[in-house]
Formats: C-alpha cells, sequence, structure tokens
C-alpha cells in the first residue's frame, strides 16, 4: 500500500496545493485503497493489486474528468516553466562537461595521438571494445565475468597508444605525476 501511496504523491507532485486538488488527491487515493482492498480479498498478490491499480487510476489524465480536476490540471501544464533552449554548443560543451569528475586525479584526457593513422585506429577503439562487450555479455549471459574486457581494453588501448608513437613512455609518468597519479 506504501508503493501506492507514494505513487499517488508523484501524481500530485508538481501540481499546486489547492483545495481543489488536495480534495480530488484524498478522493483519489480513498478509490485507489479501495479498489487494493478488493483485489487482496479476491485473493490477488500484493504486486498484482498494487500493479492492478496503478494501471486503473495512474494516468491523472484519464481520472481528471471523474474527479472534476480537468480544468486544474490543463492550466497547471499550460503554466508549468518550459525552461531555455540550448543551443547546439552549448549542448555539446554540457555534455562534456558531464563526463569530467571534479578532480584531476579523477578524470584526465587522453593525449591525441600525433598522427592521423593512430588517430584513426585508436578512434575505432573504444566503439569496438564496447561492441565486443555487448556481443560477449549477451551471446553467453555472463554478465558477472564479462566487465573484465574494461581493465583489458584500457591495458591495451595505452600500449597501442605507446607502440604508435602518441606519447612516450616519459610523457605518460611525467603527465601522471601533475595530476596525482603514480608513476610506474
Amino acid at each position: 500500500m506504501d508503493t501506492i501511496l507514494g505513487y499517488l504523491e508523484s501524481m500530485f507532485a508538481t501540481l499546486p496545493d489547492t483545495p481543489e486538488l488536495l480534495r480530488a488527491k484524498r478522493e483519489l487515493g480513498q478509490m485507489m485503497e479501495d479498489k487494493y482492498s478488493e483485489l487482496i480479498a479476491k485473493g490477488a498478490s500484493e504486486n498484482e493489486a498494487i500493479g492492478t491499480v496503478i494501471s486503473e487510476f495512474g494516468n491523472l489524465d484519464e481520472v481528471a474528468q471523474a474527479l472534476g480536476i480537468e480544468d486544474a490540471i490543463s492550466s497547471s501544464s499550460a503554466t508549468k516553466p518550459t525552461g531555455r533552449a540550448l543551443s547546439s554548443d552549448e549542448a555539446k560543451t554540457h555534455l562534456a562537461d558531464c563526463g569530467r569528475a571534479q578532480h584531476p586525479a579523477v578524470y584526465r584526457e587522453s593525449p591525441r595521438p600525433d598522427n592521423q593513422v593512430a588517430q584513426d585506429i585508436l578512434s575505432l577503439f573504444w566503439p569496438t571494445v564496447t561492441c565486443i562487450y555487448l556481443i560477449w555479455s549477451f551471446l553467453t549471459f555472463r554478465w558477472y565475468i564479462s566487465w573484465i574486457i574494461w581493465p583489458i581494453a584500457a591495458v591495451i588501448e595505452r600500449v597501442v597508444r605507446m607502440a604508435l608513437g602518441s606519447t612516450s613512455s616519459s610523457k605518460v609518468r611525467e603527465k601522471d605525476r601533475e595530476v596525482g597519479g603514480a608513476s610506474s
């Protein structure tokens, strides 16, 4: 029953606390509770009863007319702030920033390879690793072990970068020291 009450709260969370909406919320809560009790009395499991109640009463737009709050819901949705539209550059910047941790020791951009061949090879590396991981995991259903591909791929990437001359080992150690990583 707590699940149903939590769901009811989330249905009305974005709406204002007007007397009309509070009355409708109490009424809908009582209807949901009655239906839940009825289903339990008929022998339904708790999960079945909760699922049925949420599927029958879960869409506020569908029950708004029966509760007499369709005007309040439509006016509330019309006054919701839409937010500011981001330009393509702002969106790209935001997404790039989201991927970075706050501390430089946690996140460090890999140095760009010096030659075009190395850039081409490394641009395909992580998408290929991801495809291998997904194929392996879905075909074998051994998710508990398939994660091992990520640390192995990180080591392979570092070796490939060094082999292709993208950075020398001394540059890598120097960069690690700058961000607080261990030098090996």
